[in-house]
């Protein structure tokens, strides 16, 4: 079973999102400090709140994420996002003790309340966690899986990781159905 907390603060309405936050019961008043130290890793939250301006291409989410590295197959023409109106969305942060599958993360989304993200969602969450990185150096996004030609023909389904390696941050495609190792956070969105 997936590590989570189990309160959840969420504004009235009218409220920005941003002081949208998931704390530990007594943890105390969510506040930007501490959203900002969370990506530190300096607290306990587990929500990342998004706008999705609906303007930006794959390739412009991935230059504004500030990645030293990413993937030559996440063009714009595999990953196409589609304009529309400002939205708001909610990422989790869902972690394991062990090494889960693909099938015991999406299970636990759905108990959780949580789904799959879109791949606009992922690149969108990409640039937000890594404005001020947090303590997991390991971000899977469990979105549809996509065609990885070069992987072999049994493998070729893959989704989007962040990973940090040797202090820098890559962004890449991942097989999708596997058992995940290193202890990675798995992005889910709110329903």
């Amino acid at each position: 079973m997936g590590k989570t907390n189990t309160a959840a603060w969420l504004p009235p309405p009218g409220q920005p999102i941003e002081y949208c936050a998931k704390v530990r019961p007594g943890s105390g008043e969510v506040t930007k400090e501490r959203l900002q130290r969370f990506f530190r890793g300096d607290d306990d939250f587990v929500i990342l709140p998004l706008i999705l301006e609906g303007s930006y291409t794959a390739s412009e989410l991935i230059s504004m994420s500030g990645c030293d590295f990413s993937d030559g197959l996440i063009t714009d023409e595999r990953f196409p996002l589609e304009k529309h109106a400002p939205v708001e969305r909610v990422i989790e942060l869902v972690e394991f003790d062990g090494d889960p599958t693909t099938e015991e993360v999406l299970a636990e989304f759905e108990r959780l309340g949580l789904r799959r993200p879109t791949t606009e969602e992922a690149l969108y969450c990409g640039v937000e966690y890594l404005k001020e990185p947090g303590s997991k150096n390991y971000v899977v996004f469990l979105h549809e899986p996509v065609d990885n030609p070069r992987m072999s023909v049994a493998f070729r389904e893959s989704v989007l990781v962040l990973e940090e390696v040797d202090g820098k941050w890559h962004i890449e495609l991942a097989e999708h159905d596997i058992k995940w190792r290193r202890h990675p956070a798995f992005a889910g969105v709110r329903k």
